[in-house]
């Protein structure tokens, strides 16, 4: 049993699995995705959570995954920090550029792409 600890401990973090149902990290921040079976390089479905809610939330409704799906698409749930998006022009932060926002979804693109091999033109 001590060998698997070891071997867990070595397996870069970025190495491990993620999806539906397991984080995906960029950087301090996380996403979830769900691929179809069979599908080479999807397109993808980009789904930003309301206030206060979750990439978890998200992805536990079908229905936006059947819609990935269905149009041969991963679905992408982006995580907000503590379930809020800094965006410019919001009425408790009206000088925000929204640039940390940018740089998070293009590093969730940029991870996705590299792990699942989606289409970013689609």
């Amino acid at each position: 049993m001590r060998w698997l600890a070891l071997l867990i401990a070595l397996v870069p973090v970025q190495a491990m699995a993620c999806g539906v149902q397991t984080d995906c990290t960029v950087g301090d921040r996380i996403y979830r995705i769900a691929v179809p079976e069979g599908v080479t390089n999807p397109g993808v479905l980009v789904f930003a959570h309301g206030y206060r809610g979750t990439a978890n939330g998200a992805m536990r409704g079908e229905n936006l995954r059947n819609l990935a799906f269905e149009n041969d698409m991963a679905l992408i749930a982006v995580q907000g920090v503590d379930g809020n998006w800094q965006l410019p022009g919001t009425p408790r932060n009206p000088t925000l550029t929204g640039e940390a926002e940018y740089s998070y979804f293009e590093a969730v693109l940029d991870d996705a792409e590299a792990r699942f091999g989606i289409d970013r033109s689609r």
